[in-house]
């Protein structure tokens, strides 16, 4: 990858040296790499191997030769940092792999297995946010609180997800810290305004809390709140909801 970045660079200079019109191709393609992966069409392909052609040294003189010898420091360069971290990205490669097998015993439900195998795979994973989440709410699940708020705040480093927002909030009710669980809520609702469950999770709050006008307000909001898309999990909430509320009115 790095290799691969300093070929890049090295053709867009030489493009822009010789004020080729092409730079300005090649500028728009780095552009829209940055929002998506121009390299898995086939045309966008052709087009590098186009800009790449271009963008080789074609002058002659000493200045050619400093072009080439400066090109072939870089390489050397990349080469070497590559070689030297080719171990480490291909254990990462194995325990995503590995992790891709195991993750089954997440979706059946059995998290001490899970957590097993995520307890492996951590030193390697660390800077794997979904598979963050899905250790901490292992941890969770199993009871051991403060080591899944650890790993939640780990991911949170890497990514701002409702998600772990969710599970941070589930932690600190589950630690009898409600007002840290009430912001957490309210952070993932923040996150992403158009999902009902964050609010869920707060009309449970202020009920188990005994909050009784909180939670009647926050009943009042779920029952005026229209999500982007009514779906059945949408229904379930409000039912829940409203079958708590039902308790107290």
């Amino acid at each position: 990858m790095l290799l691969f970045i300093a070929v890049i660079l090295t053709v867009l200079r030489n493009l822009v040296f010789t004020r080729s019109p092409l730079s300005y191709g090649l500028v728009a393609m780095l552009v829209f790499a940055l929002f998506s992966y121009p390299l898995s069409l086939w045309q966008f392909r052709i087009m590098s191997v186009v800009f790449m052609a271009s963008g080789s040294v074609r002058d002659v003189g000493g200045r050619s030769t400093g072009r080439v010898v400066f090109t072939l420091a870089m390489t050397l360069v990349m080469l070497f940092v590559s070689f030297t971290k080719a171990d480490g990205l291909m254990k990462r490669h194995n325990a995503e792999k590995q992790w891709e097998e195991e993750r089954f015993f997440f979706s059946s439900g059995d998290y001490e297995s899970y957590e097993y195998c995520c307890s492996q795979l951590y030193p390697e994973m660390k800077h794997n946010y979904p598979f963050l989440y899905e250790y901490a709410y292992s941890l969770f699940m199993n009871g051991k609180l403060s080591k899944s708020e650890d790993n939640v705040e780990q991911a949170m480093r890497l990514c701002c997800n409702s998600l772990l927002f969710n599970l941070l909030g589930d932690i600190h009710k589950a630690q009898e810290r409600p007002d840290e669980a009430e912001q957490d809520y309210m952070n993932a609702f923040y996150v992403l305004p158009d999902r009902l469950y964050p609010l869920s999770r707060l009309a449970r709050l202020y009920y188990d809390n005994g909050d009784t006008i909180k939670f009647r307000n926050m009943v009042d909001c779920i029952r005026r709140f229209r999500p982007r898309v009514e779906s059945a999990s949408t229904r379930q909430i409000r039912a829940e909801v409203d079958e708590l509320a039902a308790g107290i009115e």
